[in-house]
């Protein structure tokens, strides 16, 4: 146990160190904002940078690129975008040229949406819709309706949200039809035009819950479905009674969130527990699965929103109970990871894993990100965490599942650590959850 914390103090301290390298570039270029010719050769050297074999000097450097690049670097920017060195600076290029919202970059956006890998051509797309002018309409449209990757329509859709525009809402509105056999992109684009409309408030939180009622609540901008009980274990005439366990459960990628409130609030009613289900849209967490740690933070918003409503709902909230499934389990996965204080039991039926191994960048692997530097896993604690890994017979990342546990089972076994992570399987979707509810709550 020493010896994780040891490395995790050492990994921390790499990254402060190496941070700093890129950062004394910025300090003395701020020093001398006037001076043109400082600024052009630190954009050149962080773009330098971001062609280095080292991917934690590529994530620094790009970091940096999106703090300090102006308006002046648009056309460098397009030019170096076009010319496709490698996936790490063509993403951090995108997310800068979206940044600066200016319409020079268009092109190069329309281009990588053509010809880009898929990791590319889902962030320019994303980009287009953070330029929110109406010429990329046409562009957008014709991705929602005709890409074969659901996660590039439902980027398409979340995109002209972000536009806003009386043609954007338009296409919206023409486009619903033509999403019936992608039901995430058709809920996407229902999120889009409450967006678009305005009918989405990013200030309001509501902190009224009656209790014993299905609630439809926001918390800002994150639209949420909550249940507690209205009588309480203990309760009496002169006792309030105990303060109800919280259930969370996390949607895949479908974004049915209702739906999956519906299934997760009969156990909770059957238990008196109270049960949360956020809902990640895909303007602002389209990588919820892995924190969304290139932009607003999905671990984040969910800490925020659990200490939300166990103030007003008065829970016990210290610990809870956590279930998910596809992305969601994604998220669930790598939540009880880097939470694993919070968790009292947790289920996942998962598409990526975040292996045990100190080499690779989480989500990937252990080693702290520059995207995420506060993301550091303690596996000790996660091994020591009573969850199960359900595994699904034929989901196509059935074998990533199995190398998963076996992974974790050898970690502990090396380091002579009894591991609590526990492996079910099902032969359909539909029986996930039946098998999750069973782990969950089987002492409660």
């Amino acid at each position: 146990m020493l010896g994780v914390f040891a490395s995790s103090v050492l990994m921390a301290s790499q990254a402060s160190a190496q941070e700093a390298v890129v950062e004394e570039p910025i300090r003395i270029a701020a020093k001398n904002k006037t001076n043109a010719l400082s600024h052009e050769a630190l954009i050149d050297a962080l773009l330098r940078r971001m062609s280095s074999p080292d991917k934690r000097t590529r994530l620094e450097a790009g970091l940096a690129l999106r703090k300090t690049a102006k308006l002046a670097d648009v056309p460098k920017l397009v030019k170096i975008l076009k010319r496709g060195n490698n996936r790490d600076k063509q993403l951090f290029l995108i997310e800068t040229l979206a940044k600066l919202q200016d319409r020079r970059a268009g092109e190069a956006l329309r281009f990588e949406v053509r010809h880009g890998d898929m990791e590319s051509k889902r962030a320019a797309v994303s980009a287009l819709g953070k330029l929110k002018f109406n010429w990329p309409i046409p562009v957008l449209v014709r991705v929602l309706r005709k890409a074969e990757d659901d996660e590039l329509r439902k980027r398409a859709a979340s995109a002209l949200g972000e536009i806003g525009t009386t043609q954007a809402v338009y296409a919206l509105r023409t486009s619903i039809a033509t999403l019936e056999e992608s039901v995430g992109a058709k809920n996407a684009a229902f999120w889009a035009l409450e967006k678009a409309r305005g009918e989405i408030d990013d200030q309001l939180i509501d902190t009224k819950m009656p209790k014993g009622r299905r609630l439809q609540l926001f918390y800002k901008g994150t639209k949420y479905f909550f249940y507690h009980p209205a009588h309480r274990r203990g309760a009496a005439i002169h006792k309030v009674g105990l303060r109800p366990w919280l259930l969370v459960c996390v949607h895949d990628n479908d974004l049915r969130a209702e739906e999956l409130f519906n299934i997760c609030w009969r156990a909770g009613k059957k238990r008196q527990m109270a049960v949360l289900v956020p809902t990640f849209d895909t303007i602002r967490f389209p990588d919820y699965g892995t924190f969304n740690i290139r932009a607003q933070r999905a671990d984040k918003r969910l800490l925020e929103l659990i200490e939300h409503v166990g103030k007003h709902a008065s829970l016990t909230v210290r610990e809870f109970y956590l279930f998910g499934y596809g992305q969601g389990g994604d998220f669930v996965q790598r939540f009880s990871m880097n939470y694993p204080k919070r968790i009292a039991r947790s289920a996942f039926e998962s598409n990526t894993f975040t292996s045990p191994d100190a080499e690779s960048y989480f989500p990937d692997g252990l080693n702290r990100s520059p995207l995420a530097p506060d993301v550091g896993i303690d596996m000790y604690r996660f091994i020591k965490t009573d969850s199960v890994l359900i595994l699904r017979k034929n989901s196509p990342t059935l074998r990533d599942a199995k190398n998963f546990f076996e992974a974790i089972s050898h970690y502990a076994d090396i380091n002579g650590v009894r591991s609590r992570l526990a492996v079910r399987t099902v032969d359909v979707k539909f029986e996930i959850w039946s098998e999750a509810e069973k782990f969950l709550f089987s002492y409660y």
